[in-house]
C-alpha cells in the first residue's frame, strides 16, 4: 500500500435476528492514522454491548475517547437515539473518523468530532461532562492509562459513568489503572452470556470484557485486592486442574484435610462405596416416553433408604461455604460418588444400555442457594458483576450445549445432562425450569442465530416461549433428573418465604461412549470419567472440582470463596 492510500470498507455486522445494524469502516494506513487505524475488536464488543443492551435508556448525551478511525460506540449511541454524540481522538484519526461517522450515521442524526488530549489538565474542561463515556481498547500502555485514569477521575461522577471495553489490554497495565482510579472510581464486568462466548473472543481474564466505570461504592475490601483474589483463584485452580497445585494447596491432595472436614458431616473419603445399591423400581418405559416427547425426566429419589447421606451431603456443603470453597468440591467424597453412581445406572436404564456404555464428561457442579438478603451481601462484595455467585443459582435461561453435541446424525440423543437435588424441592425455593422440546422452535436449528441465545440478557429479549416453561417441582432429595444438553432451562430463587431450606443440588453431564466430547469437555481438556474406574482417586476428584469452578466462571466472580487466600 502506498503511502497515504485508505484500506477498502470493513463491513461490520452488530447485534443477531432482527436486531442488527451494518455499519462500514473504512481503515487508514499506519502513515495515516498510526495504530488508531485500525478497527479493534473491543471497539465492535462495545458497539455490541450498546446495540443489545439498556445501557443507552435514558441517556441523552454520550463522549467517546480514543474512537480512533471508526467510533463505532458512537455510531451505535446516534442510532440509537442518543441527542448529544462525541467522538474524541488524537490529530491523525480525526479525518478518517468524521468520514466514517458521516458514512455510517446518517442526517439528522450526527455525531461531533473533537480533538481531546487525555494528559491536558484542563481536557475535562473542554467538553461538556456527559451522561455516558465510552472507552473501547484505551488501556494499552502504562502512560496512556495513567491519562485516562486521571481523566475519568475529573469526568466521572454521580451523573456521569463509564463503559469501557478491553480484549487485548495487558494484566499489569490493567492493575495499574484500577490502582490509578481507586479509591474514587471502581470497575465492574458487565454480565455476560453464551451469546458473548459464541460471537466473541472469549473473556481470558479479569481484565477482558466490558466494564462499568462508576464512582466507587464502600465496602471493606479495596477493589485491588479483589481483583487480586480473582488472579490469585484462577491461578490456583488451574494448577489443582493440571495436578501441579501451588504448594500452599497441596493440602487439597491430602486425605487428611478433606476427612477432618467430611468427620464433621459424617462423610467418608476413598472408604467402601455402595455403587451397585438396588435401585427403586421405576417405570422406565414411562421415562423415556416422556423424555422422547417432552426432553426431559424427573424420578423419585434413587437412595430412598439413603435420606442420611443426602442431609449429610447437604451439610457438608455448608461447611465447605464456610472454609471458602465452592460447593463443587463435594466431589471429593465418597457418598458424592454413591449418589452419582445411583443415578448414572438410572440413566442409562432410560438409555437402555448398560452403565459401562457412558461416561461422565468433566464438566460436574454443586449449587447451595441462599435466601435473598444473603445473596445481595456476597453480590455485593464482589470484584465484578455477574450474574450469581459460586454455588448460587444461573437464573437466565440457556442452552449448555447445541443440538449437534447432543444429538447423532440419525438424530438419536447422545447425551444428557443431569441435574440431582440433595433437598427437598419446591416451586419457591430454588427449583429448575425446562422448556419441553416439544415447544422450543429452535431445538434443532442449530444454525439460527438465537439458537444459544434462548434469552439476552444485555437486552432482555426472550427468544422462546416462556409460557411452556416446565417447574420441576416437588421432588424429592436424591431424585434423578435430566434433560437433553441443548434444552433450554434456569435455575429459580429461593424465595424468603419458603418453608424449605434453600435448594442445594449437584450436576453432571452423561454421554455416551461412543459419541464424541461436547465443547464443554474439550474446554477443559480434561477425560471423561468411566465406570471402569470408579472410585476415583483423590487427585482425580479435585482435579473435577477445580476444572467445574473454572468451566462455569463466566457466571459468576473468582473471589475468596472459591478456594481459600489464605
Amino acid at each position: 500500500m502506498s503511502c497515504g492510500e485508505s484500506e477498502p470498507g470493513v463491513e461490520i455486522v452488530l447485534g443477531a435476528g432482527d436486531a442488527t445494524l451494518e455499519v462500514n469502516i473504512e481503515e487508514a494506513s499506519i502513515w495515516d492514522a498510526g495504530v488508531a487505524g485500525r478497527v479493534f475488536p473491543a471497539s465492535i464488543m462495545l458497539g455490541e454491548y450498546l446495540l443489545r443492551s439498556p445501557a443507552l435508556r435514558d441517556v441523552h448525551s454520550t463522549l467517546e475517547l480514543g474512537a480512533g478511525v471508526a467510533g463505532i460506540p458512537s455510531i451505535v449511541a446516534a442510532r440509537r437515539g442518543v441527542r448529544r454524540v462525541v467522538a474524541s481522538d488524537m490529530g491523525l484519526a480525526l479525518s478518517q473518523l468524521q468520514s466514517n461517522l458521516s458514512r455510517n450515521v446518517p442526517p439528522p442524526l450526527s455525531v461531533r468530532v473533537e480533538e481531546l488530549d487525555w494528559s491536558d489538565p484542563v481536557a475535562h474542561l473542554i467538553v461538556d461532562a456527559p451522561d455516558l463515556i465510552l472507552a473501547a481498547e484505551c488501556v494499552y500502555d502504562q502512560e496512556a492509562s495513567q491519562s485516562l485514569a486521571g481523566l475519568l477521575k475529573r469526568l466521572v461522577g454521580p451523573d456521569t459513568k463509564c463503559l469501557l471495553s478491553n480484549t487485548s489490554a495487558i494484566l499489569p497495565v490493567w492493575k495499574s489503572f484500577l490502582q490509578a482510579i481507586a479509591p474514587d472510581l471502581e470497575a465492574k464486568a458487565v454480565e455476560t452470556d453464551q451469546w458473548w462466548n459464541e460471537r466473541l473472543a472469549q473473556p481470558q481474564g479479569p481484565h477482558e470484557g466490558v466494564f462499568w466505570i462508576t464512582k466507587a461504592t464502600s465496602s471493606g475490601r479495596t477493589l485491588e485486592d479483589r481483583m487480586g483474589d480473582h488472579d490469585q483463584a484462577k491461578s490456583r485452580l488451574l494448577r489443582l486442574q493440571q495436578g501441579t497445585p501451588d504448594p500452599r494447596d497441596a493440602r487439597f491432595l491430602d486425605c487428611e484435610f478433606w476427612r477432618e472436614l467430611g468427620d464433621q458431616a459424617g462423610l467418608s473419603l476413598l472408604g467402601d462405596m455402595h455403587g451397585e445399591s438396588v435401585l427403586p423400581e421405576f417405570d422406565y418405559e414411562v421415562l423415556r416416553r416422556r423424555f422422547a416427547v417432552e426432553g426431559f425426566l424427573a424420578t423419585p429419589s434413587v437412595l430412598p433408604e439413603r435420606r442420611d447421606l443426602l442431609d449429610r451431603l447437604h451439610a457438608a456443603g455448608k461447611l465447605l461455604r464456610d472454609r471458602n470453597l465452592a460447593p463443587v468440591f463435594l466431589y471429593v467424597f465418597d457418598e458424592t460418588w454413591e449418589l452419582v453412581m445411583a443415578v448414572w445406572r438410572s440413566i442409562a436404564s432410560v438409555f437402555g444400555v448398560e452403565a459401562e456404555e457412558l461416561v461422565l464428561e468433566p464438566s460436574v457442579f454443586g449449587y447451595l442457594l441462599d435466601r435473598p438478603d444473603d445473596v445481595q451481601a456476597k453480590l455485593d462484595a464482589k470484584a465484578m458483576s455477574r450474574h450469581t455467585y459460586a454455588g448460587g443459582n444461573f437464573g437466565v435461561p440457556h442452552r449448555d450445549h447445541t443440538y449437534l453435541d447432543c444429538f447423532d446424525e440419525d438424530q438419536r440423543p447422545t447425551m444428557v445432562s443431569v441435574w440431582i437435588p440433595l433437598t427437598d424441592v419446591s416451586g419457591d425455593n430454588g427449583c429448575m425450569s425446562v422448556v419441553p422440546k416439544e415447544f422450543d422452535k429452535l431445538f434443532s436449528e442449530h444454525d439460527a442465530a438465537t439458537h444459544m441465545l434462548p434469552f439476552d440478557a444485555s437486552s432482555g429479549e426472550t427468544n422462546f416461549d416462556v409460557a411452556a416453561a416446565v417447574a420441576l417441582a416437588p421432588l424429592e432429595a436424591g431424585a434423578a433428573c435430566a434433560w437433553h444438553g441443548n434444552s433450554i432451562h434456569w435455575g429459580n430463587r429461593c424465595s424468603r418465604l419458603s418453608s424449605l431450606p434453600p435448594r442445594a443440588s449437584l450436576t453432571s453431564s452423561l454421554r455416551l461412549r461412543s459419541a464424541a466430547p461436547t465443547h464443554l469437555q474439550r474446554t477443559n481438556g480434561l477425560d471423561p470419567v468411566t465406570w471402569e474406574e470408579l472410585p476415583l482417586s483423590l487427585e482425580r476428584r479435585v482435579q473435577l472440582a477445580a476444572a467445574g469452578v473454572l468451566l462455569y466462571r463466566w457466571w459468576y466472580s473468582l473471589d475468596a470463596d472459591v478456594v481459600p487466600v489464605d
